[in-house]
This record gives C-alpha cells, structure tokens and sequence, in this order.
C-alpha cells in the first residue's frame, strides 16, 4: 500500500492519491541519519481514513505544539491510541532503575539516582547528536518492536522531578545542550501532582554532546539510542558545524547590505533600499538592522507563507501603551513581494521587511531623528528594541506555523550612524541626555527558545540598547507579549 510523508509519520494514500516521499541524500556511507521527512513509516491503526487521520493528527500534535500548549488530556489521547516511537519520539513508562528495580520516587523519595540520571540523559544527548525529538516520561510502552503507548503511566510530583532533572542534565552532559526544555504536565484529577515530564530537544548545534567523564557519546538510531562509533562523531561534528556556519554566513550577509546602504548615503546624502522609491531626507538618522536566524531552516515554501505572512507581525497596541514603532505605523506588514527564496516588503520608515524560506526574518531601515534647538538627532534608545520584539514574535509565530517549536532562534541588533545621534527621554523630548551613540553598535546575537523567555530578551536587548547611546535605561517600553502571542496562535 502506498503511503503519503506528513511530517514524522506516515499514512495509507487515500484512493486516487498519489502516494509522495520526499529526501536527500547524503554522501555515500553516511548511515548516520537520512534527511527524508520522516524516518519511519508507520500504519496506522485498522479502520477508516477518517479515523486514521484523527489518529495521525494526535501524533502530530504531541511533537508540534509547543510544550507550553500541551495539557494532560493530550497526553492522555497520545497514550491510548497505541503510537509508536520512531527517531524523535520516545516513551517511558515506569522510570529506569539497575537490574529493573522499582524507582523509590514512586515510593515518595525525592531523588534521583545516578542511574536513572544517566539512562535518561544518554537518551537526550542521543536525540541532540541526530534529529532532535522528544522524550514523554508518564506513558506506559509495550514490549515489541517499535514500542507502543499501552496507557498512562503517571509520575508522582511531576515538577519536582522535572527541576531536578533539569539540573542533573546540566551537570553531566559535556558540552551543555543549550536548545533543551523540560517542562511537567499534571493531571488535574491527581493528589499528588502526578503527571507526565516531556523533554524535547533539537538537533544541536554544538553536537556532538557527550555524559560523564570521559564523556560517553550516543545517538538516535531508528528507535534506539547507541554508543557513538568515529564515523558518527566525525559526520556530527561536521554537520554541527555546517549549520553554525549557515548562520554566520546569513548574518554577515544581512550585515553587509545595512554598511552598504550607509556608506551610500554618506556618500550621497541620500539613500533607497533595493528598487523602493522611497527615499529617507538628507537629515541625520540611524541605521537600524534586526534579524533573526532558526538553527536549522525550517524549510518554508512561499505558498504556505503567503498564506498568513500578512499577519505575522505584531500591531502596535492603541490602548494603553504609549510606545511607537520605528517603521509601519505598527500595522501588518502589507504588499509582500517575492524575492529568491522568500518574500520581501518595503514601507515606511523606510523600512525593508525579508523573510528567507529557511525562516530567516530580517528588518533593515531607517530611523531619522528629532531635531530642536539642543539636538540634531536624538533617539529614544528603547523604540530600536522594539523592532526585536516584533521580530521576536513573528520568528515564534514562524516556526509553530510549521510545527518546529523547538527550534533555537538568534536573535541581533545592528545600529550604524554619522558620530551625531543622541538618547533621548522618548518622543515628547521631556528630558534631554547628553549620551552620545557609538557610531557602530552590535547586540548580541541572544538565543529564543520558548516564549517564556521573550520578556527576559527583551529587556535584554533594550537595556543594550540604551547602552549603546551611552546611556542606562531612563525607562522601560510596555510590550505586551501575552496578547501578542495569542492574537498568532
């Protein structure tokens, strides 16, 4: 029976449709890891296409939502429709203990073993050095091959095990793994905060990871996680660094093209970016570049991004917040044009928008600056930030809208000028300071992973901000970062 790819599982074609398998290869004895879309085919349970879909679509949420959008009735369904694990999906019942001994945590002992520990982090460390995935403790497993969900299996006092491990991760695994997050899921109904702990990861950077001294390398085969062998740390290492040259080369690109537009308009006194005939006064201003770079492309096509790039991102707030964007008006980003792998926009500010088909977001713009009888070109130093923070949400929104939350994200500012520009006390000028800007000024890069971090990067990257005008931060701009992420869930 033909099947369709969808994402990291498979199904039966339904009749009539042609059956679609996508992949690269890699280099000839590379057996490492295949880049199809998904590494295992799996059928799906006996029944119609309807309930097969229903079926598919529980998997397929339980690895695209973000772990801040899963509750315990997902996992419940996830655990009683008999899914399978497969190179990025891996199920614990009962926690590991030496010779298959009951774990005194369900006996009410907080505190986990060093085999246990162990166990658990080769896993993780197994699933950085490959694809990335995750790994659900609190759902039962059968004993064939792949391995089933039988059932819940809930862990007493969740959280309290997910800090710990958390911290027993951070002690043992050589280098760290910076892209992991744990994150408890309790039952409701239960007593003793018993739930599920999912652990996701993605595909490292900085791999290969190793546990213990000397460390002790592993990675994901199929549904086992093994000892890595030379060849695997060779093809990891090599692969790792591939990506972390990806994303240098994107930023020195996204670099290049801001000192290009502001050598141009020193030397003309004038400046238009790309084709827009939009062009910026000769008065004094500054150049403002934010981008921000996934650690793996999240392989976009410019079909299913037209879809919803309009509303990507965030719209300034008229009730309430008395901050104002640099470019837009803070209204959606309109007139999207396509470029080579992706889509462009230009508006006012002037401003020019790119997002890259690998979800690369990128702003580049300029910001000219107030004048009176004491400045020539004062800024607010807290309105460049807030450029990030729409960056920011329209990268998270990018990669839940392909089902890659777990995607590390860098994020950085770019500011060049004249030598003239100065902070100022936002833009009613009610106090005027007399720190002067670095003509060039780099923030960053700082890594997003889950939304609960985006406030911490904000304040982050305004207080950065307002370091590079010579200045501490006089006072904080109101972002609302809830109503942001709900209004492009």
């Amino acid at each position: 029976m033909p099947y369709v790819c969808c994402f990291e599982f498979c199904r039966p074609s339904p009749p009539g449709r042609p059956a679609h398998l996508k992949s690269r290869l890699l280099p000839d004895g590379d057996t490492r890891r295949s880049e199809c879309t998904q590494p295992t085919p799996q059928p799906i349970p006996a029944g119609d296409w309807a309930a097969g879909s229903r079926w598919a679509g529980k998997i397929m949420s339980i690895r695209t939502k973000a772990l801040s959008d899963i509750t315990w009735p997902d996992i419940v369904d996830l655990a009683t429709i008999g899914a399978t694990e497969d190179a990025m999906l891996e199920f614990k019942g009962l926690l590991p203990e030496k010779n298959g001994k009951r774990h005194g945590w369900y006996d009410g002992r907080d505190q986990i073993t060093d085999y246990t520990r162990d166990k658990l982090a080769a896993e993780i460390v197994g699933l950085a050095n490959a694809y990335g995935g995750r790994l659900i403790i609190g759902i039962k497993e059968t004993q064939d091959r792949p391995r089933k969900t039988a059932g819940v299996e809930p862990l007493p006092r969740c959280e309290i095990f997910a800090e710990q491990l958390e911290q027993a991760f951070h002690s043992i695994v050589d280098p760290p793994i910076g892209s992991f997050q744990i994150t408890p899921i309790v039952d409701p109904a239960a007593v003793d905060s018993a739930g599920a702990v999912i652990i996701a990861v993605s595909a490292s950077d900085l791999a290969p990871h190793g546990i213990g001294r000397p460390p002790a390398a592993y990675i994901r085969r199929g549904t086992s996680c093994e000892e890595m062998t030379m060849r695997d740390i060779q093809s990891v290492f090599w692969d790792a660094r591939t990506k972390r040259e990806r994303v240098e080369a994107l930023r020195k690109k996204e670099s290049a093209d801001l000192a290009k537009l502001f050598h141009e308009r020193m030397a003309q006194h004038q400046h238009s970016i790309a084709t827009i005939d939009l062009q910026a006064p000769a008065e004094p201003g500054v150049f403002l570049r934010v981008t921000a770079i996934a650690h793996s492309s999240l392989g976009l096509n410019q079909t299913g991004l037209a879809q919803f790039i309009n509303q990507l991102r965030p719209i300034r707030d008229d009730h309430g917040s008395d901050w104002r964007p640099l470019f837009g008006d803070g209204q959606p980003v309109n007139f999207w044009r396509l470029r080579a792998h992706g889509m462009q926009a230009f508006e006012r500010g002037p401003s020019r928008w790119t997002i890259l088909d690998d979800g690369t977001i990128s702003v580049i713009g300029f910001s000219a600056g107030y004048r009176s009888r004491h400045v020539v070109n004062g800024h607010f130093p807290g309105a460049f930030a807030l450029v990030a923070a729409q960056v920011l949400v329209m990268s998270d929104c990018l990669r839940r809208k392909v089902g890659r939350p777990d995607i590390p994200i860098e994020i950085d500012i770019e500011m060049r000028h004249d030598g003239s520009a100065s902070g100022i006390e936002w833009q009613t000028v009610t106090k005027l300071f007399s720190g002067f800007a670095n003509r060039h000024a780099e923030i960053g890069p700082v890594i997003f992973r889950a939304r609960a971090e985006a406030e911490a990067i904000f304040r982050e990257l305004e207080t950065q901000c307002w370091s590079a005008f010579g200045l501490r931060a006089s006072r904080t701009a109101d972002v609302d970062f809830e109503r942001w992420f709900s209004e492009r869930n």
